[in-house]
């Protein structure tokens, strides 16, 4: 008897602990879109974010099949990232033909007193900082601004690098969500064509850090390093916190 009651009472404590987490990504959700709500009536978002782009990567659902049936509906999915050159030089911007569609947005949204002197592009230290999404809230423009999620110590160091002397640095900014939050939903079909959901457990396999870390390398593969006009130098740098903090890490 003493043996059940302790089971339904650790049942009971860890279902608790489920709700409690699930109100919690709630709340902060609310909150984050009364933020953003606010904000936008001041204008604030709007101009903070004026200069971030909101993008897709074709990603594999299953890095590691052995034949990757890559031509079906069910087997690629769309995961979202967001980018921002504000921390290129405009001389960068325009030696690079895969960053010239947004050159317009990169020259009329820069900082007018953290621009230095031209330097040559080829001689210029590139960064490329990227923020590797987790769970919770799915991301938004704001990541790249002003955000919990990596732009406390990526920003700052990304306006250091570039406004500094000693290093007058080309900082590429990107956050890539995590596949099967935000926009980044996979989309799964039955064999009549109807769509099926993903969060079933059959559908759920494909949710792992090891599907997320070969998302993040055929990112940086496909994406970050086409980018930099110097793709031979370019150094790239993960950040996260938690759990993203652990895919940044690996």
């Amino acid at each position: 008897l003493l043996l059940l009651l302790l089971l339904l009472d650790s049942a009971t404590v860890e279902g608790t602990s489920i709700e409690r987490r699930r109100r919690f990504v709630d709340y902060l959700s609310q909150r984050s879109r009364q933020e953003q709500e606010q904000q936008t009536d001041r204008g604030d978002v709007r101009d903070a974010t004026a200069d971030v782009e909101e993008r897709f990567v074709e990603q594999r659902l299953d890095h590691f099949a052995s034949v990757p049936e890559v031509d079906t509906p069910t087997r690629t999915f769309r995961q979202r990232y967001f980018y921002t050159s504000r921390y290129v030089h405009s001389s960068s911007s325009s030696s690079s033909a895969a960053s010239a569609a947004s050159a317009a947005a990169d020259t009329s949204t820069s900082t007018p007193s953290l621009r230095r002197p031209a330097v040559a592009a080829s001689s210029r230290p590139v960064y490329a900082f990227l923020c590797m999404g987790g769970e919770g809230p799915c991301l938004t423009k704001d990541v790249l601004v002003s955000s919990v999620h990596c732009t406390g110590d990526m920003i700052e160091l990304a306006k250091r690098l570039y406004d500094s002397t000693a290093h007058n640095a080309d900082v590429h900014l990107y956050a890539l969500e995590h596949r099967y939050y935000g926009d980044s939903y996979p989309k799964f079909y039955s064999g009549n064509g109807t769509e099926e959901s993903p969060v079933s457990n059959d559908n759920l396999v494909y949710l792992s850090s090891r599907q997320a870390l070969a998302d993040a390398a055929h990112f940086v593969s496909t994406v970050v390093v086409p980018r930099a006009h110097n793709q031979a130098k370019v150094r790239v740098i993960t950040f996260g916190g938690s759990y993203p903090g652990m895919l940044a890490a690996w």
